[in-house]
């Protein structure tokens, strides 16, 4: 079998790939690129953080790295020296506890600003209003779950969430589902209006999602006439 030295060698992306299961952030957050026969790039998905290694031409152990800094639009940091596999693994260990991790926890934390605005819109289109305190017929209950696997199948086509916030989207559908048979129809809104807020907020990466979700879930609901606008 002929090596071929052309390309980042795989010895080299595999140790990459140790470190990055090593730091516990999900692998599923994270792609590649390799643009040119030297360059092997990471990347978190949906962002613009990336941390790059070059491989020299001439001799494939001699590799350069370049990455993304936790700075206001993510400059690049100055190209590094020739170094060594070791040496670059540890500067993208380093770089995924310091900008990585650090940038999802500054992600995950809710804009309550935004979540006013959408329960203040959802309060003035009378999304939700004070009805009876009657429970759910048969009928109602069936088209309710129908209407959130509906909901469901538009946030994985249109929104395309990561697996993490998936499952967790998925949890807090089947905890509604299986509430319609608990709760009287305005507790049951309540929960909703809540449950929709929550995944607005956490799927929010720009200031058009929160409303997508909320166009998303109206649309998902467009059978079901209590539980949209008048």
């Amino acid at each position: 079998m002929s090596l071929d030295s052309s390309r980042v060698l795989n010895q080299h992306k595999n140790k990459l790939i140790e470190v990055s299961r090593k730091s516990k952030i999900p692998l599923s957050i994270l792609e590649t690129e390799e643009n040119d026969p030297f360059t092997f790039t990471i990347k978190v998905k949906g962002t613009n953080l990336k941390f790059v290694v070059m491989q020299q031409e001439s001799y494939f152990h001699y590799l350069t790295y370049i990455y993304s800094e936790l700075r206001p639009n993510f400059p690049m940091s100055g190209i590094k020296p020739y170094t060594n596999i070791t040496e670059v693994c540890a500067a993208y260990g380093f770089w995924l506890d310091d900008v990585v991790k650090k940038y999802m926890e500054l992600a995950e934390t809710p804009d309550e600003w935004a979540e006013m605005q959408i329960v203040q819109s959802m309060i003035s289109s009378k999304a939700f209003t004070q009805e009876d305190l009657e429970m759910f017929t048969e009928s109602e209950k069936r088209q309710i779950q129908d209407s959130l696997k509906e909901f469901e199948r538009l946030i994985k086509e249109e929104i395309n969430p990561i697996k993490e916030n998936l499952e967790s989207i998925q949890q807090k559908l089947d905890y509604l589902s299986a509430a319609v048979n608990k709760l009287n129809r305005f507790d049951w809104k309540g929960v909703a209006l809540s449950t929709v807020i929550g995944i607005a907020t956490n799927l929010s990466v720009d200031a058009n999602t929160g409303k997508q979700v909320f166009d998303l879930f109206q649309q998902a609901f467009s059978s079901v006439i209590r539980l949209l606008p008048k």
